[in-house]
């Protein structure tokens, strides 16, 4: 579904007086079914931690990547969204910390 059919679509539920919380339910499982195909290994790495502790799993982990790799947290989440790819010595850096193969994390 292209970005502009998901916005008229958006557009004729307001219209027709559909709940947005429905609408974003049925905007976030198309989106997740898609996505759900594409994950990378470091992706799937990430997906499988624990939800949540005094500091989430997932956020220490985005901590620990980003400290690693003398990057932002927001470039490790940018990465984990398949919306850049890190340099061959950041994924060196990351296949040693998480045990996956260098040639699997962002295939």
């Amino acid at each position: 579904m292209s970005e502009k059919s998901s916005v008229y679509l958006r557009c004729e539920l307001l219209l027709h007086g559909t709940n947005i919380t429905n609408l974003c339910l049925w905007n976030t499982m198309y989106y997740n079914k898609i996505t759900e195909m594409e994950k990378t290994k470091f992706r799937q790495y990430y997906d499988a931690l624990p939800p949540k502790t005094e500091v989430a799993p997932k956020t220490a982990f985005v901590r620990r990547i980003a400290e690693l790799c003398m990057v932002s947290e927001k470039t490790v989440r940018c990465w984990l969204a398949g919306a850049q790819k890190p340099n061959a010595l950041c994924v060196s850096i990351i296949a040693k910390e998480i045990g996956i193969p260098e040639s699997e994390l962002f295939d």
